[in-house]
């Protein structure tokens, strides 16, 4: 089921042929570095699909969703489009690339997408963003959407993040 389009991109609901690009995206070393995050063992790439696949709540009832990246009129999933909860309560955007589609636009175009998802369809009141800071891509993404807040020490990653917010007041709709 898609959720949302951008001018190149579909987000939609993972289906089982998904799964070998969803273990790249939770195993490759280039892609979970810059996160930076730990390697998932096979067992827990699967039991994460398992659980993010076709969801069956309402978006406003789950704090964590992930739903598959498409370019437009292919097949293959490309990334991931995740809408979390952080530790402050707070609704959180994030995504992630396969390498193959990095430095090509591609994120800031899905941060802008989503940015507008959450706050024209979902009614959320304010959004944010979190990433390690020599994460330098994703920072300059969030940057130009977001305001940055503050940097802190993320013990579940063992990195300090730099975290970004929009509040729905603030935001006035991007050109396309």
């Amino acid at each position: 089921m898609q959720i949302f389009e951008t001018e190149r991109l579909t987000v939609q609901e993972m289906e089982l042929k998904d799964f070998p690009y969803w273990r790249e995206l939770l195993s490759d070393h280039r892609i979970i570095d810059p996160i930076p995050q730990p390697i998932f063992t096979e067992q827990e790439i699967k039991d994460k699909f398992e659980e993010n696949r076709n969801l069956k709540k309402r978006i406003a009832d789950n704090p964590r969703i992930i739903w598959g990246v498409f370019v437009k009129g292919d097949p293959t999933m490309m990334g991931l489009c995740m809408l979390l909860t952080n530790d402050e309560g707070d609704r959180e955007i994030g995504y992630r690339f396969r390498v193959d589609y990095w430095r090509k636009g591609f994120a800031t175009e899905m941060t802008k997408g989503l940015t507008e998802f959450c706050f024209k369809e979902l009614g959320i009141e304010k959004i944010t963003g979190d990433a390690a800071i020599e994460n330098t891509g994703s920072i300059k993404i969030l940057n130009t959407f977001m305001n940055h807040v503050r940097d802190f020490f993320n013990p579940r990653d063992n990195c300090t993040d730099s975290r970004f917010e929009l509040h729905r007041k603030d935001y006035g709709g991007w050109d396309k």
